[in-house]
């Protein structure tokens, strides 16, 4: 009888000592996860502080609020002037394009009629193109 119990003793005792361990190593890292959720919480306490403060410097005699929309408003219409100059730029540069397209186009078609046509445009000289047509 006395080996029976000694046995569960033993067991027993090395059941307590491993839920011991367990318990320690469990309380340690609690003990680390509080510690960073700690240090969390204070960071966050400071950023709401500054922010406060800001608010409170900005808030006062409702001058902060109204220097920050006439911010805001300036730096819109600031925007909204360089969009309108990107645009006549834009447009500026489509017309230089299609002007550049049509005079390539008439000369390309005033050379087609000085040396291939029958005419020769703004001239209006038959002897000219004879000679012109003959020099080939």
């Amino acid at each position: 009888m006395e080996t029976i119990h000694t046995d569960l003793q033993q067991i027993s005792y090395e059941q307590i000592d491993l839920r011991r361990q367990e318990y320690e190593l469990e309380k340690k890292e609690l003990l680390a996860e509080l510690d960073q959720l700690t240090i969390s919480f204070e960071n966050l306490e400071k950023d709401n502080i500054s922010l406060r403060e800001q608010l409170n410097v900005y808030c006062e005699n409702g001058t902060g609020f109204t220097s920050m929309i006439q911010k805001w408003d300036e730096e819109k219409a600031e925007l909204k002037k360089r969009i309108s100059e990107q645009e006549y730029l834009k447009d500026v540069l489509e017309e230089k394009a299609t002007d550049r397209f049509s005079s390539a186009t008439n000369r390309t078609k005033d050379q087609k009629s000085s040396f291939g046509g029958t005419t020769i445009q703004g001239a209006g000289n038959k002897n000219l193109w004879m000679q012109m047509r003959s020099s080939r």
